[in-house]
């Protein structure tokens, strides 16, 4: 429960005052609401009280202060900032300009009262097409099965994904995560030569599990598993390139998702990685490597 956070982060405050896991405590309680409000009244009360503490001590200060960015020896920002507001300043440096920079030193010179808030980050395109794994808050696989046969789909010695041309192919992805993650998105690009199969749509068909009763013929899932089935996304995607899904919070554990598509173009397609990020904070991140799909 979001209550304990909020007993951790008041205790802090009262002990601990410059620990760094106040902010973060204070940020998890922000990005757990729905609606504006928490999951009951005992949650609304304790976060609140904490909240108002963490205000008190932290934001009572109306913000009137410049600060100024040095990366190296060149000032690359220099900003104002009075008064309350939600409004954020940004400065984007090419990646071009950062090798004529002098120097690998961030310099941030605030100068006034008010508490600041803020968030450095590097986006960049690879030079390579062949990406390895990568783990940063989420550790992510990706493989393929055939759907009506193994065969369908195969992975060679070398590495390399034969598909069927004309099979039904599953794609599963399984990921864990060490902690709480909050506004996360799942994008996986689809082979080239593959489109996605919505199953929920009519004309498609589900495929189930094997019944091994009596009577014979397949289960639905929903009637195998009534109660305790449930998703781990809150909606999901299929894109004529890659399947999405997308969820609000997400807690520590061990998670999988699937879909299925269809091997439709003869050809030798690079597949880009699966990918999974913190929308709002794109530094938590995973993704699988690379992978190489020839469907004949």
């Amino acid at each position: 429960p979001r209550r304990t956070d909020a007993i951790l982060m008041e205790a802090l405050m009262e002990t601990e005052p410059e620990n760094p896991l106040i902010a973060k405590l204070a940020k998890g309680l922000l990005a757990h609401r729905k609606n504006g409000s928490w999951s009951g009244t005992q949650e609304n009360g304790y976060i609140l009280q904490a909240m108002n503490a963490y205000f008190n001590r932290y934001e009572k200060v109306t913000p009137d202060y410049t600060v100024s960015t040095w990366l190296g020896e060149t000032l690359v920002a220099n900003s104002t900032f009075k008064g309350r507001t939600t409004d954020t300043k940004e400065t984007m440096v090419p990646m071009a300009n950062l090798a004529d920079i002098k120097g690998d030193t961030i310099l941030m010179d605030k100068k006034g009262p008010g508490r600041l808030y803020y968030r450095i980050g590097l986006d960049y395109a690879p030079r390579t097409l062949t990406l390895k794994p990568a783990d940063f808050g989420f550790a992510v696989t990706r493989t393929y099965e055939g759907v009506d046969n193994k065969d369908d789909a195969k992975k060679d010695e070398n590495g390399v994904w034969h598909f069927k041309a004309g099979a039904l192919i599953k794609t599963k992805i399984a990921f864990t995560t060490a902690g709480a993650r909050y506004h996360i998105a799942l994008a996986d690009p689809l082979p080239a030569g593959a489109e996605p199969v919505n199953t929920a749509l009519a004309g498609n068909r589900e495929v189930l599990p094997p019944n091994e009763g009596p009577g014979g013929g397949p289960i639905p899932l929903s009637i195998r598993y009534p109660f305790w089935r449930v998703s781990w996304y809150d909606h999901q995607n299929f894109r004529d390139h890659q399947a999405e899904a997308f969820t609000s919070v997400l807690y520590s554990g061990k998670y999988d998702y699937e879909y299925q598509i269809r091997a439709t173009t003869p050809g030798h397609y690079h597949v880009p990685p699966t990918k999974m990020e913190e929308m709002y904070s794109p530094e938590t991140f995973g993704r699988t490597a690379t992978e190489e799909v020839i469907v004949e």
